[in-house]
This record gives C-alpha cells, structure tokens and sequence, in this order.
C-alpha cells in the first residue's frame, strides 16, 4: 500500500498545465501490481480461509469500536495520532515491556532534528524521496494509530523506525547544509568538519549519559 500510494502519487501534476503520460508507464505499474499480488498472495489466501483470524486483534482494539471511541471515533482518531506523535520527543511509552521510565522515543536533539527533517521533507514533497520518507512514516504509524488501549504504544509504532530514522538524518543534513554555507561560505569543509566534530561530541555525551 506504500508504494501504491507513493506511485499514484506520481499522477499529481507538479506544475501548471503538466500532464502525466500514465501509458508509458502503464508497464511497470503492471509489472509492480502483479509481482506486488504474487508476494500477498499466500496471506490473502490464508485470509479469505481464517477471516477470523484477520480481525483478531482489531475486534478488541480498535478505534470504530463504540466501547473504546466513546461515541467519537474522529476525536479519538485524532487524539491517539497526537499522543503517538508525541513519542517523538515529548511522551514516552509508560510500559515496562516496551520502555524504560517512560521515556520518549528520542531525545531532545534527536526529536530536533526528526522534527526539523519531517518539516523540510514537507516543504519539499514535490521530491520522491521527501514524499517516500512521509508517507513510510505516516502508512507505518497506522497500526498504532489505529488501535486505543492507551497511548503511545512504541511495539506498534515499530515498524516506522526506519523513516523515523531517516527523516532525522535528513534533518541533520540539511541543518549541516544550512550552518556550513551560513558560517563558513568559503570554506564548506573546514565547516563540514567543525559541524561533524561537534555532532559527535554530542553523540557520545548522549551514549554516557544513558549508560
């Protein structure tokens, strides 16, 4: 569904009076459906033989149940995707088994840069990668976000670890982008390795502050 949604998203036209020529590309949109269909097919077959088994798990968590949305399933949408973003640096998981003393997922300069990464990847959709980054992190978060018994809970949230990742190294990257050619214009390595210095002391400061 990922790469779905980030292929359709090639149809929107990103300038005035473009056109998308979806013909020529039909293909591989073809050849990525049907190799897409193959890799399922085995748990959609497994699926449509156990359809119990599907809803397993959402028939006691999720959020169109009436017990657990209160009679307001958008406001309780909307409520557990604002605490589940807030595990990015300001709310922790409170479970045992998942967490340690509730802390939030990142730390303060972590959640900085994640925050600051998400944000340019924002202004700059229009890029494939900044939409494949944005759409990983959002299709990936679903499964917490979807599901209430109480939030953030981080064991859902797995599985968008990797783009979470990402997006804070973009933003460290374009923080580094931004400070090298701000303060050190006419020399970028000199200031590459000053900025890189620095990322590193604060790499380790955080590593023994943890242990």
């Amino acid at each position: 569904f990922l790469f779905v949604a980030l292929g359709l998203s090639f149809l929107v036209p990103l300038r005035p009076n473009e056109k998308v020529n979806l013909r020529d590309e039909l293909p591989l949109v073809v050849t990525f459906g049907t190799v897409a269909f193959l890799v399922a097919a085995p748990i959609l077959v497994f699926f449509i033989l156990n359809p119990e088994h599907f809803f397993l798990r959402s028939d006691s968590l999720s959020i169109l149940k009436g017990e657990i949305n209160q009679g307001n399933p958008l406001g309780t949408l909307i409520d557990n995707a604002i605490w589940h973003l807030a595990a990015f640096g300001f709310r922790g998981d409170v479970s045992w088994r998942h967490n340690f003393d509730a802390l939030p997922m990142l730390n303060p300069w972590e959640a900085f840069f994640f925050w600051f990464g998400t944000g340019i990847a924002m202004l700059k959709w229009k890029r494939p990668s900044s939409r494949l980054l944005l759409l990983w992190l959002a299709f990936l978060l679903l499964p917490a976000v979807i599901a209430r018994d109480y939030a953030p809970n981080t064991l859902r949230m797995l599985g968008a670890t990797p783009p979470v990742y990402l997006l804070a190294a973009f933003g460290v990257w374009e923080a580094f982008r931004f400070a090298s050619t701000r303060y050190f214009p006419s020399k970028i390595r000199e200031g590459l390795l000053t900025l890189s210095a620095a990322l590193a002391v604060v790499i380790l400061i955080q590593g023994i502050t943890t242990y």
